[in-house]
């Protein structure tokens, strides 16, 4: 089986982050002229855009199966997918046509051996409304589904609880959107920096219950295991590390499938931490936390990737959320602390 992709570079790493079977060939183009040339089984236009022409170039390659990026513009007679940052990595594939190309595209994966669940795209455009002041670095940002159209970042977190109202505005005026347009408002839940925790939580509580529109929520440790998912190799595990001061972190473990391996929860590194694990499987220790583990950690199958999420991570993951219809109830959504919070008052 030879499949022929023309991708950007996230795009790609996503899919050589996920394993295929054997006798399965992956042919890069740069370009839609030499993506035509090659003589494939199956075609992956990721960087697609609705235009007459490309459309119609696109249509000499069939009957054989071509996959293109979703668009919200007309609907080509091609395989259309949900191809945004951070959504080629995920367990789900967002097929955004009808019913009636879902088994061409199943057959298509098992052939590949790409294990994807297939899932309905949110056909239209979603405006959501992401936060993110959990982590030393805060985000605030606008998407139209999985596309970024206006951010803001912060690296003073001491100053995220001021800044993170003035950002949300800032971000709506400049894409020129009103508050009553939102579709969904999403934050990230921890673990991470209290504070910061309950000042995006806060916020995004409080526009749902203004605007009407629901909550969208999501664990720092998963957005950081999406992320370091990208640079793992094809059976690595992952396990982010969130700092929490001396040798605490904040942390879980993923497989290479980002199926959860262990609890989330807050742990002081010692010698011998995820020796079981690290003897079984090459493992990805990410975020700001696997930096003083790496001074203990020597073991051949660790390896270390300090890099948090980003923005376009982040909204492609709360879109994927919000198409699938994972919302968070608002009566009962809590920051996701990982241990208690002490506010310093002794007992008498």
């Amino acid at each position: 089986m030879i499949i022929a992709i023309l991708a950007n570079a996230e795009q790609r790493a996503e899919l050589l982050s996920r394993p295929t079977s054997p006798g399965t060939e992956l042919i890069w183009a740069d370009s839609l002229r030499s993506l035509m040339i090659i003589d494939a089984d199956a075609y992956f236009d990721l960087l697609f855009e609705d235009e007459p022409e490309r459309i119609a170039r696109l249509k000499q390659l069939l009957p054989r199966p071509v996959i293109v990026r979703s668009t919200a513009g007309a609907r080509p007679p091609f395989i259309r997918i949900n191809a945004g940052p951070g959504m080629l990595a995920r367990p789900l594939l967002e097929l955004a046509t009808g019913p009636s190309q879902e088994a061409p595209i199943r057959e298509l994966l098992g052939t590949v051996g790409w294990e994807y669940t297939i899932v309905p795209a949110v056909l239209g455009t979603a405006l959501i409304l992401s936060i993110d002041t959990a982590l030393e670095q805060g985000g605030v940002c606008i998407s139209r589904n999985a596309d970024l159209i206006s951010y803001r970042t912060n690296d003073r977190q001491s100053d995220h609880a001021r800044w993170a109202h003035l950002a949300i505005g800032e971000v709506l005026a400049e894409a020129g959107i009103a508050p009553q347009q939102l579709d969904a408002v999403a934050v990230t839940a921890g673990p991470g920096s209290y504070t910061g925790i309950r000042v995006g939580m806060a916020a995004a509580k409080g526009l749902c219950y203004a605007l009407q529109v629901p909550l969208v929520t999501e664990s720092t440790l998963y957005l950081t295991a999406i992320h370091a998912r990208k640079e793992a190799g094809c059976d690595a595990w992952i396990c982010p590390m969130i700092d929490a001061r001396r040798m605490e972190v904040f942390t879980a473990l993923y497989d290479h499938e980002l199926r959860q391996q262990m609890e989330p929860g807050a742990m002081i590194l010692g010698e011998h931490s995820f020796q079981p694990f690290l003897e079984a499987h090459p493992i990805v220790f990410a975020g700001n936390g696997c930096l003083k583990w790496q001074q203990v950690c020597k073991h051949d199958h660790a390896l270390f990737s300090p890099s948090f999420y980003t923005l376009p991570e982040l909204a492609g993951q709360m879109y994927m959320k919000y198409s699938a219809g994972q919302f968070t109830d608002l009566a009962y959504s809590e920051p996701y602390y990982l241990k208690n919070v002490y506010t310093g008052t002794k007992d008498a």
